[in-house]
């Protein structure tokens, strides 16, 4: 019997075995968003024009037993360190949602908090994957801009913030091997302009790159921000 062709009860006992016994290729279990991943696209597919059977598995009661059995398998993993198994790389931003915010005014860069939005946007979808703790280690030193052999202008970073599992120095050599670069480009709003500019307008007492934003201000200012990190 096909997915589409189960009544809801056969189906959450169908569920319900696939969640406590599912394993990859190499016989792990699978990450947290794996799990929910699959259980998602389940959802698309039963739901899909071709099959149209309007079913919500998440937090109905007619899939309590697997989705016990679920919550169940995300604890083990957690407590088990395994949570993030097998994750290299967060979801792409798709090119329609970035230029939908491009476009929206919230990275406009003639006020503090718009440059400020601008800067950590970029910083974060260019270099950063540690969150918070990888973000406040930034700095205004914490980038170089350079030119290369075509005469395109660049910004990179000093040092790698990519990942925790290469966290940098002397040893991890890997941190330094795909450093990216934001290019300067001919467009609105531009990262590596506004990143530019952004740290000439930065506190000079304040050594972190994220700082307020100061409410009373002018465009002329030499400072746009406050000595105090974001």
């Amino acid at each position: 019997m096909e997915l589409h062709e189960m009544d809801n009860e056969t189906l959450d006992n169908h569920l319900r075995l696939f969640y406590a016994e599912v394993k990859n290729q190499d016989g792990d279990d699978y990450s947290k968003s794996t799990l929910l991943g699959l259980r998602y696209g389940l959802e698309g597919y039963l739901n899909s024009p071709t099959h149209n059977k309007g079913i919500t598995i998440s937090g109905n009661p007619e899939f309590k037993k697997s989705n016990v059995v679920l919550n169940a398998k995300l604890k083990s993993l957690k407590q088990g360190g395994k949570e993030n198994v097998g994750l290299q790389h967060k979801p792409p931003l798709e090119p329609e949602d970035l230029q939908k915010l491009k476009t929206s005014g919230v990275f406009d860069c003639s006020s503090p908090l718009g440059f400020l939005r601008n800067v950590w946007f970029s910083t974060v979808l260019f270099w950063c994957r540690r969150g918070r703790e990888g973000q406040r280690n930034l700095t205004r030193e914490s980038f170089v801009f350079g030119q290369d052999p075509t005469g395109e202008e660049y910004a990179t970073m000093t040092h790698s913030e990519a990942s925790k599992n290469h966290p940098g120095g002397i040893k991890d050599s890997e941190s330094f091997q795909h450093i990216g670069r934001m290019y300067q480009k001919n467009e609105e709003n531009d990262g590596y302009s506004a990143l530019k500019l952004y740290i000439s307008k930065l506190n000079p007492a304040c050594e972190a790159l994220f700082q307020y934003p100061k409410r009373n201000w002018k465009p002329d200012d030499k400072t746009w921000y406050e000595n105090r990190t974001l």
